[in-house]
């Protein structure tokens, strides 16, 4: 099972690497938002992508956030929060919430908590059609571990001994300073639950993946000579720098709330609270279809 780091687990490799959120191996089927498809077939416009609701549509949106209501503002659905006490956040106003509905927290006169949210979404403010219900999770994800097939006899590090933290850290510059360099990201071998601090530096327990659009042998012979750990080389369309100057353009377009580089997926990501239609023909428009994706906070359920 290929696995991303939360919490903790991030601690033994911070310095090394940057996690796209979202993000699902390039060996997946579909796009990186989740593994499913959300979205059923009324939704879809037979040329964009799933969870993309095409334009004009007046359906249903549900998604799991937080819900803050401070002395600055009424209730606001919220992207991102400040982790300060209480926390600090803004984002749509909410019509038709009730905060008697549901369990919160409070502290200085502000309100909040995390729900799932159901209702419509249009000009800014998010209508409320259902309840809030306390928080859904995310459906689970099944990654494989690494986009290169299993070598027999299982994944085994050939050379314990070149697999430490700082051999991982050399293949990472070595690969950094190579021609068509992709990206990289560790493939966990154990379940997410059994990743801690301890067992994050056992070479035996991920697969170093590497990205490139340069000559794949090559970069993994380099690398051979400085990382003795489980390896994977693979090629990808586009580079990091690449990847990283298109999620800087997203930016630019109106309702998207953040983007970034998923070099997992080889993809720019662009975070917007509904994915329609109109954003996503504005973010295709220059970079192409193959290399966009948009997820959406709020996924269309009718």
């Amino acid at each position: 099972m290929g696995l991303r780091l939360t919490g903790g687990m991030m601690v033994a490799f911070a310095a090394f690497l940057i996690f796209p959120a979202g993000c699902a191996d390039r060996a997946s089927s579909g796009p990186g938002v989740g593994h499913g498809d959300p979205t059923p077939p009324a939704a879809r416009s037979t040329d964009l992508p799933a969870g993309v609701v095409p334009a004009g549509y007046q359906g249903q949106v549900r998604g799991t956030i937080t819900v803050l209501e401070s002395p600055d503002h009424g209730p606001q659905l919220c992207a991102m929060v400040a982790q300060s006490y209480p926390p600090q956040c803004g984002g749509p106003d909410i019509d038709g919430w009730s905060w008697d509905d549901v369990h919160a927290e409070s502290a200085n006169g502000t309100i909040w908590g995390h729900y799932t949210v159901t209702g419509r979404f249009a000009d800014g403010l998010f209508t409320m059609t259902e309840p809030a219900q306390p928080p859904q999770p995310p459906p689970a994800e099944d990654l494989a571990a690494s986009p290169c097939p299993v070598p027999a006899g299982g994944w085994v590090p050939p050379d314990p001994d070149t697999a430490t933290a700082a051999a991982r850290g050399e293949a990472m510059r070595v690969a950094r300073q190579s021609d068509g360099y992709g990206g990289v990201w560790i493939g966990w071998l154990i379940p997410e639950r059994q990743i801690t601090e301890y067992t994050a530096d056992d070479p035996s327990l991920y697969v170093l993946n590497f990205a490139t659009t340069g000559d794949a042998a090559a970069l993994e012979r380099e690398l051979r000579r400085v990382w003795g750990g489980n390896l994977c080389v693979a090629p990808t369309e586009h580079t990091e720098a690449e990847l990283n100057r298109i999620a800087n353009e997203l930016m630019e377009l109106p309702g998207v709330l953040s983007a970034s580089a998923d070099t997992v997926e080889g993809t720019a990501r662009a975070t917007v609270w509904v994915a329609t239609e109109e954003i996503w023909r504005q973010a295709v428009q220059t970079s192409g279809e193959d290399v966009i994706e948009l997820d959406g906070i709020l996924k269309p359920i009718d």
